[in-house]
């Protein structure tokens, strides 16, 4: 202040640069530690999702909700990309993501072999890597690797529910 003494901020920010000082061999012997779950982004599913004609699709605002919604849950998360070693997470999750690498989603079916769980959200691998869409498995490389024919899918609503053969039904 004008008289000379320390202020309660300049106090606070010597008491922190000391404990910094302290703390700090300590903390750089320190890694830090992977998160409990996995939200995937994938700069190709984004680029794909743009170039949609989807009504209320936005591939990044739809992934800030996901990785919110982890974020209110409590749940300690990382986002992970296709360079990501997916096996030190319990769960993955991959939203809205139109087209996945083959080699990603190699590497989620190996870490689901491995004891994680992957979560595909509405439309993910819709497309192939020439950005068509596959006639014969409507979730593509997915839905080949699991060996079962998806029959029917949708989005989630603001709601919270999904159209069921256009019924609306909680998910619960």
């Amino acid at each position: 202040d004008a008289c000379g003494n320390l202020t309660p901020a300049e106090k606070n920010v010597k008491s922190v640069s000391a404990a910094i000082k302290r703390l700090g061999p300590f903390l750089r012997k320190t890694e830090p530690c992977k998160g409990d779950a996995a939200v995937y982004y994938g700069d190709k599913a984004r680029l794909y999702s743009e170039s949609e004609n989807l009504k209320e699709f936005d591939y990044l605002t739809d992934f800030r909700m996901s990785y919110k919604a982890f974020t209110d849950l409590g749940i300690y998360r990382e986002i992970v990309t296709d360079e990501s070693d997916f096996s030190e997470y319990g769960l993955i999750y991959v939203p809205y993501a139109l087209y996945i690498p083959s080699a990603t989603v190699d590497k989620m079916f190996a870490a689901a072999s491995g004891g994680s769980t992957v979560i595909f959200g509405a439309y993910t691998g819709i497309r192939d890597e020439n950005h068509l869409a596959y006639t014969d498995f409507v979730l593509g490389e997915i839905e080949r690797k699991i060996g079962k024919k998806c029959k029917y899918f949708t989005g989630l609503k603001e709601n919270g529910e999904i159209d069921v053969f256009g019924v609306d039904s909680p998910i619960s």
